[in-house]
C-alpha cells in the first residue's frame, strides 16, 4: 500500500484506534464524489454520470475543472487494480475528441442550467473560457491505493508529465459515524511542478528544478457565495490591496499558505494574470481584516460586493484574506494568458521561464 491514514479516538487520555472499513458499495462513493466533488480537493463542475464512450467504455464520472479541462475520474472500492490506469487513459483517448459545443451542451442537461449559469455557480467566475476540452486530467479514485498503481502514475507523470493522480478516501465508522480521510499519491504540488516541466521542453526531463520562489494565487477558483454568486471582485481587491479565499477548510488552508514577504501573482480564469505584488499581512477572517495602509475594517469602507462577509461566525466557511502591496495591476482584458495554466489556488510557480514573464509584467 502506497498511502495510508491511521486514526485514534482519544478517550480519557489513551488513544484508541479505529480500524479502516470497506465502503459497501462503490456506488456510494461515487455518490460522495458526485454530490461532493471538493473532497478532491479542488472545485470540479460535473458534465456527466456513467458517460458511455463511443468504444463501448462508461467514464464513472466526467468533469471539467476552472480552466475547461476535462477530468476523468475513475472510481473504485478497495484495492486499486493495475489495469485502472490502462483503462483511464483509454477514457482520455476518446474524452480529448469531444467537441466544445458537445460538452457544453452535457453540462447544461447534468445541471439543469445554461452551461454559463453551471459554470458561474460552480466557480463564481465572471470570466469563462472561450474553450472546453483544451486539456485533459485523470483522477483515480479509491478507499485504497496499491504500491504498483502509484508506482505507475509516478513513472508517467514524473517521466511523460501526464496529469494523473490517485486520490485515496479511506473510510472509517465509529458507532453511527461515519468518516472519510483523504491523502494523495502525489502531492498536487509536485504534481503541478511536474507538469509545468514536461510543458516547456519537447523531451522528457528531470524535473527537480528549484523552485522560482514566486507564488500563484487563483482569484475566482473558489468564488461560490461572494459578490451574489458571480464570483470574487477584482477591482476591490486591487483598490485595497488584498486577495481572498475561504468558504471552506479547504481553501482557508491554501491561503494560509502565504506569508509576509512572498511575492504572488494573482490569476483570473479566463483573463490570466492581472497583477503582481508582495504580501504584507497574512491570513485574517474577512470581518476582522484591516487593508494595507487603511486605519479601518474593509467591511467599514465602501464595497460593492457584500458577499466577502459570509460564514463569519465558522471559521471554517468563513473567507480570509491576505495584504498585498501591488507593484502592478491591470483590467482583466490586459490579463497575461499563459497556456497550460497553473490548476489550484494557491501553487508555487515551478517554471522560470514563467516567472521571467511574470516579473517582466508586473514587477
Amino acid at each position: 500500500m502506497a498511502n495510508s491514514i491511521g486514526l485514534w479516538a482519544v478517550n480519557d487520555g489513551r488513544l484508541l484506534p479505529i480500524s479502516a472499513g470497506q465502503v459497501d458499495r462503490e456506488r456510494r462513493l461515487e455518490d460522495w464524489v458526485e454530490s461532493h466533488p471538493d473532497i478532491l480537493g479542488e472545485r470540479l463542475l460535473l458534465v456527466g454520470r456513467q458517460v458511455q464512450t463511443a468504444y463501448g467504455g462508461i467514464v464513472d464520472l466526467l468533469a471539467v475543472d476552472n480552466e475547461g479541462r476535462c477530468v476523468v475520474i475513475e472510481l473504485k472500492r478497495g484495492r486499486t487494480p493495475r489495469d485502472i490506469v490502462a483503462q483511464a487513459l483509454d477514457y482520455v483517448s476518446w474524452v480529448s475528441e469531444l467537441q466544445d459545443s458537445d460538452l457544453r451542451d452535457r453540462i447544461a442537461r447534468m445541471n439543469g442550467l445554461s452551461f454559463n449559469d453551471a459554470y458561474r455557480n460552480r466557480f463564481g467566475a465572471v470570466n469563462i473560457p472561450e474553450q472546453l476540452n483544451t486539456d485533459q486530467r485523470i483522477l483515480i479514485v479509491a478507499t485504497d491505493v496499491d504500491g504498483a498503481t502509484t508506482r505507475i502514475v509516478e513513472h508517467l507523470t514524473r517521466r511523460y508529465g501526464v496529469d494523473i493522480n490517485v486520490v485515496a478516501l479511506s473510510y472509517f465508522q465509529v458507532g453511527e459515524q461515519e468518516l472519510l480521510a483523504r491523502t494523495w499519491a502525489l502531492d498536487p504540488s509536485e504534481l503541478e511542478h511536474r507538469i509545468e516541466s514536461r510543458a516547456s521542453e519537447p523531451v522528457p526531463v528531470n524535473t527537480d528544478r528549484p523552485w522560482t520562489g514566486l507564488w500563484h494565487f487563483n482569484i475566482g477558483e473558489d468564488g461560490a457565495g461572494i459578490d451574489a454568486g458571480v464570483g470574487r471582485n477584482w477591482s476591490e481587491e486591487r483598490r485595497y490591496g488584498f486577495l481572498s479565499c475561504g468558504q471552506g477548510a479547504t481553501w482557508r488552508n491554501e491561503i494560509s499558505k502565504l506569508s509576509v514577504g512572498d511575492k504572488v501573482y494573482a490569476y483570473l480564469n479566463g483573463a490570466g494574470y492581472v497583477g503582481g505584488g508582495v504580501i504584507v499581512s497574512e491570513a485574517t477572517r474577512a470581518d476582522s481584516f484591516v487593508p494595507p495602509g487603511s486605519d479601518k475594517l474593509l467591511r467599514e469602507l465602501p464595497l460593492e460586493a457584500q458577499g466577502w462577509f459570509l460564514n463569519c461566525d465558522d471559521p471554517d466557511l468563513a473567507e480570509y484574506m491576505v495584504g498585498v502591496n501591488w507593484s502592478r495591476t491591470v483590467d482583466p482584458s490586459e490579463g497575461v494568458r499563459v497556456s497550460p495554466a497553473i490548476r489550484g489556488t494557491v501553487r508555487k510557480i515551478w517554471n522560470a521561464d514563467l516567472a521571467d514573464r511574470l516579473v517582466k509584467a508586473f514587477g
